[in-house]
């Protein structure tokens, strides 16, 4: 069975000058895990790779490019989770910005961050009433006066499932119903159109 997972927040940084050497540093983790397995890597031969937003999407990932064009952020182009995607992390590890990061939820509901730091990433759980797990995220919350993550309500009108995330948020139920495209809408039912909405 697939677990689903979305990115709920992030700040993501790789340098243009930096993308070439992440690719090969990615390519290079593809082979050697493909030699370490012995042939038991679960996808055939070793993907050609283009560019490094082909081995984003490789992992399931969107590497989204500013102006400049360095990856300033990234998107989930599948729900399902990729149980190699932190080879991908690991490898681009070295030519991110410190201190980007990538805050995840899962469809459990828990919460976890990947954070870039020193070269290398580190998976640590977020505290599920907020992002706040280091003093400098603490003033950086107060500084940019950022809104509170934590459980409550889904914003759907009758739908009393739980989410986790910021004010006015749409459980993933409401989300694939299409709730958010009418709730709040003039001319258009209120009603949660979410499948298990009024089931007892």
């Amino acid at each position: 069975m697939t677990y689903r997972q979305y990115i709920l927040d992030h700040k993501f940084h790789l340098l243009q000058k930096n993308r070439n050497k992440a690719l090969d540093a990615v390519v290079e983790c593809i082979k050697k895990a493909r030699k370490d397995n012995k042939g038991r890597w679960p996808r055939d031969g070793v993907p050609e790779l283009i560019d490094l937003h082909d081995a984003f999407e490789y992992f399931g990932f969107d590497a989204i490019t500013g102006e400049d064009p360095s990856i300033c952020a990234l998107d989930i182009l599948s729900s399902g989770q990729d149980p190699n995607q932190m080879m991908l992390f690991e490898a681009i590890a070295p030519f991110v910005e410190p201190g980007s990061y990538v805050t995840m939820l899962g469809e459990d509901q828990l919460l976890w961050q990947w954070f870039f730091d020193n070269g290398q990433i580190y998976t640590r759980e977020v505290a599920t009433m907020g992002i706040i797990t280091t003093p400098e995220d603490v003033d950086r919350r107060k500084v940019n006066k950022e809104p509170e993550v934590g459980y409550r309500y889904c914003e759907c009108r009758d739908c009393m499932d739980l989410v986790v995330g910021k004010q006015g948020e749409y459980c993933y139920g409401c989300i694939e119903a299409g709730c958010p495209d009418y709730q709040g809408k003039e001319g258009m039912s209120q009603e949660c159109r979410s499948r298990d909405a009024y089931s007892e």
